[in-house]
């Protein structure tokens, strides 16, 4: 393991609250001291450019003082039907990936995104994203995105000594 990008938060997809992940500054400290390189990502369920901005202030706000070698990264997934965030358009949710990681950017840490290959294809246009770097998950033995990424996730049932149940598995490209 050379590196671990670990959860700061995340926005509820019913209610939209933000909540801190209770384990994310214990589990930088740790890697930290472990010499594993370390980066957090915020689990987004923003519905408009105003709620993305908001989720990378508190993901900021949850380092403090806090020395990423890694991205702060957005993960905006769709969850289900009846979310508050069904019907955000690729459109959309491309203008909050790009507020998200422009004010992380502001904030002295580098940005990135997450996706997979269903929200590639239909609910973000990457194009779009200019210079942000790409973290895509695709777990069929092979990555075949047209963009260049810095992290491919391959798997998500992955096993870690030290960690309870199944993780998910990257590369780092």
């Amino acid at each position: 393991v050379e590196c671990a990008i670990m959860r700061a938060g995340y926005r509820t997809y019913g209610g939209g609250i933000i909540k801190s992940d209770e384990n994310c500054f214990w589990n930088l400290e740790q890697a930290k001291k472990a010499g594993i390189k370390t980066g957090v990502y915020f689990f987004s369920q923003a519905i408009t450019v105003a709620e993305a901005e908001e989720e990378a202030e508190f993901a900021l706000s949850i380092l403090g003082d806090f020395v990423l070698d890694l991205p702060l990264v957005y993960d905006w997934e769709y969850v289900k039907d009846t979310a508050r965030t069904a019907n955000v358009t690729a459109h959309e949710l491309t203008a909050f990936a790009k507020a998200y990681c422009a004010r992380v950017e502001e904030g002295g840490c580098k940005s990135m995104v997450y996706f997979n290959e269903k929200y590639a294809a239909g609910r973000l246009q990457p194009e779009e994203l200019g210079d942000i770097d790409f973290w895509y998950a695709q777990y069929d033995g092979k990555m075949d995105l047209p963009y260049r990424a810095e992290f491919w996730q391959f798997s998500n049932t992955g096993r870690v000594s030290g960690i309870y149940g199944n993780v998910d598995l990257n590369i780092w490209l």
